[in-house]
């Protein structure tokens, strides 16, 4: 689907830019859309080494320290014992 969009007359004329993210390994991803061409660049986010984490947990107000490298999406969703809590919200519409 993303390539029916961005390739050829259509894509051209709406002038079209994706920004796509995975969360995957890149030699998990279709090779057609890594094909010369439709990428235009690729950049991989690899877990932050144990000082750098530690200064950007104390910069979002965490005075907390780790002994790992950790990735940024477990820095900005830090919790103590490292379990994932999701955030409960009443329904609204079809759902109440």
């Amino acid at each position: 689907m993303l390539l029916n969009l961005t390739d050829g007359l259509l894509g051209e004329s709406l002038g079209i830019q994706i920004i796509a993210t995975f969360n995957t390994d890149v030699k998990n991803i279709d090779k057609a859309l890594l094909r010369k061409g439709r990428l235009s660049q690729i950049y991989e986010f690899k877990p932050l080494a144990m000082d750098r984490a530690n200064r950007l947990l104390n910069k979002l107000g965490i005075m907390e320290t780790v002994n790992q490298p950790l990735p940024v999406t477990d820095i900005f969703n830090f919790e103590k014992d490292n379990q994932y809590r999701p955030v409960l919200k009443k329904a609204d519409g079809f759902g109440s």
